[in-house]
């Protein structure tokens, strides 16, 4: 089988329909695992929202206008709590399905604001943030802008030991989260989206194979 050139018609849809629902913010939720260099991190903050603000640039000519508007509601979300030093993909796994479930139960409780406030997380989370994957950001990650930059699409089950069909995380070109990973994780399955990693290990957008 080989690759033909797959079509944008999920990105473009998801990137209307994201329009259309008008949410306040549209994203992921980013876990920092490496502490030992505080100047490497803020060097990745900022070649992220750059390569972030790139791809974003680069959304299909179909939707590009309504993704241009919807720039300034695109956040990543990021967990910057040292107790995570060197956290695995299964412990960014497990901390991020707790706090998930932890947002939904507190959603209608006014009194948890203040609280709140001192939380890694806010569990002011959106429908429009992605909840089944989150984002880990290592040693590694961080050290990618010297070839291809990349962040680890961490799946939230693989804590829970299932057999997900894949190992439960692989690498995403930061370029590709917005609009293009974001569109294959809300339009294909996560197997789907995880088999399409290129050759180096890093995925840049969905394929679609022909005979």
């Amino acid at each position: 089988m080989t690759e033909a050139t797959p079509s944008d018609d999920h990105i473009v849809a998801c990137v209307k329909e994201m329009e259309s629902l008008g949410l306040d913010d549209y994203g992921f939720n980013l876990t920092r695992t490496h502490y030992q260099d505080e100047a490497l991190w803020q060097a990745f903050r900022k070649d992220f929202d750059d390569a972030l603000e790139r791809g974003a640039d680069n959304a299909p000519k179909d939707c590009a206008d309504a993704m241009k508007k919807l720039g300034p509601k695109v956040i990543t979300r990021i967990l910057d709590d040292v107790d995570f030093d060197q956290q695995r993909p299964e412990g960014v796994s497990a901390a991020f399905q707790l706090f998930c479930l932890d947002s939904d139960d507190e959603d209608d409780n006014e009194d948890e604001d203040e609280a709140d406030a001192d939380e890694p997380w806010s569990h002011d989370m959106g429908p429009g943030i992605i909840r089944s994957i989150c984002l880990m950001a290592d040693e590694a990650s961080m050290h990618s802008f010297e070839t291809t930059p990349y962040v680890i699409a961490v799946d939230a089950l693989l804590h829970t030991g299932a057999d997900l069909g894949y190992p439960g995380y692989f690498k995403v070109a930061i370029d590709s989260l917005m609009p293009t990973f974001y569109a294959a994780i809300g339009h294909f399955d996560l197997l789907q989206v995880a088999a399409a990693v290129d050759g180096d290990g890093i995925w840049r957008r969905m394929k679609q194979l022909q005979n």
